[in-house]
């Protein structure tokens, strides 16, 4: 009889400790129809006093200074106002006053990886791959447009272009 009372108290707890766990879950799962109250509170708009703030006279500036291209510091450099009252800059050599030429370099061919083809008795795979909007079918080593197929994985292919390899994912 002690055995039995033991083990319906141990059924009782186990069953109120799911029963609280559930309550829980579903609780934190379920839409709570609770309206949100806030509360609003009116600002006073307090007037605005500008007559603290003055303009102040524009001070002067120092625009004659050292070149800091030039390596002996000979050449001045001298900044202006034009009719426009716009800054420019005057200097007797044009090489400090012209913008430096940048070319970018040449950018790479698109390349995309669509997928491949396996020859299941050669166990053999052809990548299909898109350069530049044309499609192609590469097996391993076999290059086309600077492209060359070091590797055909499920989702990536190893690709070597102008001597640098990269991985090309799906």
């Amino acid at each position: 009889m002690k055995n039995k009372l033991v083990t319906y108290l141990l059924l009782a707890g186990v069953i109120s400790i799911w029963a609280f766990v559930l309550y829980q879950v579903f609780g934190a799962v379920s839409e709570k129809n609770t309206p949100i109250y806030t509360l609003s509170r009116s600002a006073k708009k307090m007037p605005i006093d500008l007559a603290y703030y003055t303009e102040q006279a524009a001070a002067p500036l120092n625009l004659h200074y050292r070149s800091p291209i030039a390596a002996d510091g000979s050449n001045l450099i001298t900044v202006v106002e034009d009719d426009d009252n716009a800054m420019v800059l005057a200097s007797d050599y044009d090489a400090y006053t012209a913008a430096p030429i940048y070319e970018a370099p040449p950018a790479d061919p698109e390349l995309r990886y669509l997928g491949f083809i396996e020859n299941e008795q050669k166990k053999k795979r052809i990548a299909i791959v898109d350069i530049q909007g044309v499609s192609y079918m590469l097996a391993k080593n076999e290059k086309e447009s600077g492209f060359k197929i070091l590797d055909i994985g499920n989702d990536f292919i190893k690709v070597r272009y102008n001597g640098s390899t990269k991985t090309i994912y799906k």
